[in-house]
């Protein structure tokens, strides 16, 4: 079993409502070059879609990748929490970056 499997397992045994599906998902698990290579962000995102990004920080390639993402037109919330990332979109929310510091 793969990284992200491992995580997606475990989402899922905390939150089974979340769907992983290849298909209009609504939770999408991945790196930042997973994410960017994947095309992801070019793809139709429903509203209420949220990725988990691992490793934003592992080094500048990534945070840079990470800052692209957050730009990104479709995003419309971000949450960096060292470790990994959360992005949200949201049509109705207005465009916010938080960051959490431990």
């Amino acid at each position: 079993m793969t990284a992200n499997k491992n995580l997606e397992k475990d989402i899922f045994d905390h939150c089974p409502n979340v769907n992983f599906t290849q298909e209009n998902p609504i939770v999408i698990v991945g790196s930042v070059n997973d994410i960017l290579h994947s095309k992801i962000l070019d793809q139709k995102l429903e509203n209420r879609t949220m990725l988990f990004i691992d490793k934003i920080h592992k080094n500048q390639n990534n945070f840079e990748q990470w800052k692209y993402i957050q730009a990104h037109n479709k995003v419309t919330v971000t949450i960096d929490l060292f470790y990994c990332g959360l992005v949200f979109v949201r049509k109705e929310q207005v465009k916010e970056h938080f960051k959490i510091r431990i």
